[in-house]
C-alpha cells in the first residue's frame, strides 16, 4: 500500500507492472482479510457511486487517498518483522524547483478543518477568520466551491477530491450530500452548520446546529474563548462531545 500522490502512483504502478500484479489506484477505503484478497473502495462514474474492486493476483498494490484511513494508535499496533531487503541505487536525483498553488499536504497534517460549500461565498470568508483561528483550523471546500474558482482543487473534500481525518471537521453552509461527506468519514468528531432542518448533513454529523451560519459562528467563537479554548489547545476532542 502506498499514498495516493505523485511518488506512491509512480512506485506502485512500476512495480505492479514490473511483477505483473494488480492494482488498485485511489482507494477510499480498504478491507483486509477477506477471502478473496483485499477489497478496495473506490469513486466510480465522477463520484455517482463508489464501487467495491479486488485484484485476481497473489500480489496487489493499493493506492490511498491521503487522510482516508483513520490515524491508529502506534501504541496499540502489533510489531511484525518483514524481510530485510538490500537496494543499491542507480543514481541521485535532485529536485531544482518546485512550484503548486497550493500545499497539498495542509489539509493532511491538519488537526481541525473547516469546509465550506456553495452557501459561504467568498466574498464573506473574511467572516471565518475568527473560528479558523480559534481552532487553529484549516479551509476546504466542496466540489461546487473549487469548479467556481473560490478555493484551490487542493482544498476540494469528497468523492471526486480529497479525504482527511482530523480531530473536528466542521461543514458551513454545504447540504452535506454523500459525494462530500465521504471525504470525512474518519474524522473524529463532525459539525455541522445548517439554517434547513431536513439538509442531508445532519445524517452525517455527530453534532448538528440548526441556523444561519452567519450567526452561529460568532456564538461559536465566543463560546471557545469563554472556555479558554485557544489555537494551541483547541483540539481536547477525541470523539465525544461536552
Amino acid at each position: 500500500m502506498a499514498p495516493s500522490t505523485m511518488w506512491g502512483r509512480e512506485i506502485t504502478g512500476r512495480s505492479a507492472a514490473r511483477l505483473k500484479a494488480g492494482m488498485v489506484g485511489d482507494a477510499i477505503d480498504v478491507s483486509i482479510g477477506a477471502p478473496g484478497g483485499p477489497v478496495c473502495w473506490k469513486p466510480m462514474f465522477n463520484g455517482g457511486l463508489v464501487a467495491s474492486v479486488t485484484c485476481r493476483s497473489a500480489t496487489s498494490f493499493i493506492t490511498v487517498r491521503s487522510g482516508a484511513l483513520p490515524v491508529l494508535d502506534p501504541r496499540a499496533a502489533v510489531a511484525a518483522r518483514g524481510a530485510d531487503l538490500t537496494v543499491v541505487p542507480r543514481r541521485e536525483a535532485r529536485a531544482t524547483l518546485r512550484e503548486f498553488d497550493d500545499d497539498l499536504d495542509v489539509l493532511a497534517r491538519a488537526r481541525a478543518v473547516v469546509g465550506v460549500g456553495a452557501a459561504v461565498p467568498p466574498e464573506d470568508y473574511p467572516l471565518l477568520h475568527p473560528v479558523l483561528r480559534a481552532l487553529g483550523a484549516e479551509l476546504a471546500a466542496t466540489r461546487k466551491v473549487t469548479d467556481r474558482g473560490w478555493q484551490p482543487r487542493a482544498r476540494q473534500i469528497g468523492v471526486t477530491g480529497r479525504s482527511v481525518a482530523p480531530r473536528l471537521y466542521v461543514a458551513i453552509g454545504t447540504s452535506g450530500k454523500f459525494t462530500h461527506m465521504a471525504g470525512v468519514g474518519s474524522a473524529a468528531v463532525v459539525l455541522g452548520i445548517n439554517s434547513d432542518p431536513a439538509a442531508p448533513l445532519f445524517d452525517s454529523v455527530d453534532v448538528g446546529v440548526v441556523a444561519d451560519w452567519r450567526e452561529a459562528l460568532p456564538r461559536l467563537v465566543s463560546a471557545l474563548e469563554q472556555h479558554g479554548v485557544s489555537r494551541g489547545s483547541a483540539l481536547l476532542v477525541r470523539g465525544s462531545t461536552g
